[in-house]
């Protein structure tokens, strides 16, 4: 499997005529429900033919460090716009890369963040990195774990973003790390725990998932 073998330019083509049948549906225009059940079929044929040749793909490893596009980092002054950039591709290696390409977004996440605010900003207005760092906080692999609670300890100390964090549901797996997470991992998330229980609110839910026992 390569990743030739999967035409991009086919996924495409087949969405556009999802789409056409979608207005067609919408609008009544198709030319009785036998050949528009017809047409379905045979989209959804090809969708199961691109989800195999993807899965395949990954299978192998293509979709790896070794095969990945790297997004340079920026430099301080860089335009928003670059910057929003750079985060997003973060975040695809976060959510579909290997290991070694989570931890390595991560690092640099931790980088950007640690140099410049603006990203901060970024990372919470994106919103879906949010939830991945925090989803990492519970990761069997202590240095993803230990990664997601450098960046979120950071972004902790911002008061304007707490509340977000908590929605996302950073407490509970807050406390997990404190129970069973790596020193490091433990150290961090106690002084995202401390950063967030200034507000009364916030030390209320720590209380609620068990946290005190916990700190």
């Amino acid at each position: 499997m390569s990743i030739e073998s999967c035409d991009f330019s086919s996924i495409l083509v087949t969405l556009n005529e999802c789409c056409d049948l979608a207005r067609r549906c919408l609008e009544i225009s198709y030319s009785g429900k036998l050949l528009m059940q017809s047409d379905l079929d045979v989209v959804i044929a090809k969708f199961n033919s691109h989800v195999n040749n993807l899965s395949g793909i990954y299978a192998v490893g293509i979709l790896s460090r070794g095969f990945s596009i790297v997004v340079s980092r920026l430099g301080l002054g860089a335009w928003k716009e670059d910057m929003r950039f750079y985060i997003r591709d973060l975040l695809t290696s976060m959510k579909i890369g290997d290991t070694d390409m989570k931890r390595q977004a991560l690092d640099n996440l931790y980088l950007a963040v640690g140099d410049d605010e603006r990203y901060v900003k970024l990372v919470v207005e994106i919103g879906d990195i949010v939830y991945v760092l925090v989803e990492f906080l519970d990761s069997s692999d202590m240095g993803i774990q230990e990664h997601a609670s450098k960046i979120l300890s950071l972004i902790s100390g911002f008061d304007l973003y707490k509340g977000f964090l908590v929605k996302a549901g950073i407490i509970r797996n807050l406390i997990r790390v404190l129970e069973s997470g790596s020193d490091l991992g433990k150290e961090k998330a106690d002084k995202c725990l401390y950063k967030l229980t200034v507000n009364a609110n916030n030390a209320r839910s720590v209380s609620a998932y068990g946290g005190v026992t916990a700190l």
